[in-house]
């Protein structure tokens, strides 16, 4: 699973550290480590959460758990302004080779 979103003007460091509390909170309840990354290229201020399952079913039951779960729906609601509205992205992809 690969989240990413941008931090605001005047919020960058506001945004990292929410982003790495909502990414130990994600880890704990879904299971599953989750990275944070800042974008070294591209477009300034992205950050992104990127976490590795074996399989397809494991990283859906971490999705389930954490979308279920309401502290981490607390935590994206008091994210606030801390992130450019419409530049967060989630998917998920697989390894076929």
């Amino acid at each position: 699973m690969a989240t990413t979103a941008t931090a605001a003007n005047g919020h960058l460091s506001d945004a990292v550290a929410w982003g790495l509390q909502v990414a130990e909170h994600a880890g704990k309840v879904g299971g599953v480590p989750v990275m944070v990354l800042a974008a070294a290229f591209g477009e300034f201020g992205q950050l992104g959460w990127l976490s590795v399952t074996p399989d397809a079913a494991t990283a859906q039951t971490a999705t389930d758990a954490v979308n279920a779960d309401e502290g981490y729906l607390k935590m994206l609601n008091d994210a606030g302004d801390l992130f450019v509205p419409g530049t967060a992205h989630r998917m998920m992809t697989t390894r076929i080779a």
